[in-house]
């Protein structure tokens, strides 16, 4: 019997996880919570980073902050475009908050589930330039895309190409989500066979 057999739930993680890389690359619109939004890629995440949104800074959503996270979001957003705002938010304004919220949350975590870590070690050098400089100069002289094309490229397809460099260069250790269930079982069973000793 393999791992996938033998850990309740893991089989329906891995199978998750499979459905939700290979999701972002047939390009099927993405929603939260009904209201149709847009990739997270560098530009959008950029933007929200700019305005403070909590849900890439940290702290207390807010209605406000909540209904400005989502117009960024937009498939079609426009700072200038104030009747596609207004009928855009409209839309959202009928959809309960708890419920926003944390299909916003959804929506982060399915993007950023194969992120890199992103955090410098301590004594390393400090940076002299962003992580979105690194992304775009990775990608630019590994595949010659140019800088407009890698700050829109969807996360969820960003992350997986980087992986994929960074195992072709054999420069980087993996962690799916799906790992902490098997983490999880084989702690439960280290325990069971430490109290049957």
């Amino acid at each position: 019997m393999n791992l996938l057999e033998q850990i309740p739930g893991l089989r329906a993680a891995v199978a998750a996880e499979q459905f939700a890389r290979d999701l972002a690359f047939a390009e099927v619109p993405e929603d939260v919570a009904g209201v149709a939004v847009g990739p997270l890629n560098w530009l959008r995440f950029t933007r929200l980073a700019v305005i403070g949104s909590p849900f890439i800074c940290g702290g207390q959503v807010t209605p406000t902050n909540l209904k400005a996270t989502l117009w960024l979001l937009a498939p079609d957003y426009d700072p200038a475009a104030r009747w596609r705002r207004w009928r855009f938010l409209s839309r959202a304004d009928k959809i309960p908050y708890l419920k926003l919220v944390n299909a916003l949350d959804e929506y982060f975590r399915e993007a950023l589930m194969d992120s890199p870590a992103g955090r410098r070690s301590e004594g390393e050098s400090p940076s002299y330039y962003s992580t979105i400089a690194a992304q775009v100069d990775l990608f630019a002289n590994e595949y010659g895309w140019p800088a407009a094309e890698i700050i829109r490229l969807p996360f969820k397809q960003l992350w997986q190409l980087l992986r994929r460099i960074q195992a072709r260069n054999g420069s980087e250790v993996f962690f799916n989500p799906s790992d902490k269930v098997r983490g999880a079982w084989l702690s439960a069973e280290n325990s069971k066979r430490l109290g049957t000793n």
